[in-house]
């Protein structure tokens, strides 16, 4: 079975959800990982009420908000910086890096929590727990996702 961080990479690399995650996620403050979460729940038919959404997420998104976002931003101040000093373009990159293993870490928090089945989408609860009433679903997300087939493991009987 594919572990939730190998679909969030996987999707997270398929044309056009980058750009439309990183659209919400500057636009709304959504939590790309918690959007990618939300994907692979409904992917895996498991979904998410609004209230076990709100209640379990919690704590991981103020441990986003307190570790990933200052990286964020420091790593977007250096960008015109980076431009013009090799030095700049290191230090950002080593924030890059260290924003990457964060984001890792959210991923890995997410995976851990105790998501119980429920016959709501996971994604809807997303849209209104970011109360988003202009979204339009994600199309891209959930063009990627559908487009997703189960990974095989090892073996022909997998």
């Amino acid at each position: 079975m594919q572990t939730f961080k190998e679909f969030a990479l996987r999707l997270y690399g398929q044309p056009e959800v980058e750009a439309e995650c990183l659209h919400w996620q500057d636009s709304h403050g959504v939590s790309v990982p918690l959007l990618l979460c939300c994907a692979w729940l409904d992917w895996r038919k498991v979904g998410c009420e609004p209230a076990q959404l709100q209640t379990l997420v919690a704590p991981v998104l103020a441990w986003e908000q307190d570790i990933v976002w200052p990286m964020r931003k420091l790593r977007r101040e250096f960008k015109v910086a980076a431009t013009k000093d090799a030095a700049a373009e290191q230090a950002r990159e080593r924030i890059k890096q260290a924003e990457l293993q964060a984001e890792l870490v959210v991923l890995d928090k997410l995976a851990a929590l105790p998501w119980l089945p429920s016959p709501h989408s996971a994604l809807a609860s997303l849209i209104q727990h970011y109360q988003l009433a202009e979204c339009d679903g994600f199309p891209a997300l959930r063009q990627a996702v559908a487009a997703l087939q189960p990974v095989r493991l090892t073996g022909p009987d997998n």
